[in-house]
């Protein structure tokens, strides 16, 4: 993983042309209601895998957005990646 600064419109196309996938950091308003509309904009719904959130009575549930259902794990889940 690197981390860097960029616009939506670059990281939409560094995304799509690397095919990768999107792990969303926290389960709560900002993971399940303003990130969600921003990848949607933008197309890139398809490219979640999963959510990290340190809350460990969220491990193990599942996020619905738009049709789809994402699983809730560890941090440490990001590390068996």
């Amino acid at each position: 993983m690197k981390l860097q600064c960029c616009s939506f419109d670059e990281l939409n196309k560094k995304i799509r042309d690397g095919n990768h996938e999107i792990v969303m950091f926290g389960a709560g308003v900002l993971g399940q209601v303003t990130m969600p509309q921003i990848l949607l904009k933008y197309d890139l719904l398809p490219f979640i895998r999963c959510y990290l959130d340190n809350d460990k009575t969220k491990w193990g549930s599942r996020i619905e957005l738009f049709g789809k259902s994402f699983p809730v794990n560890s941090p440490s889940f990001f590390r068996k990646m």
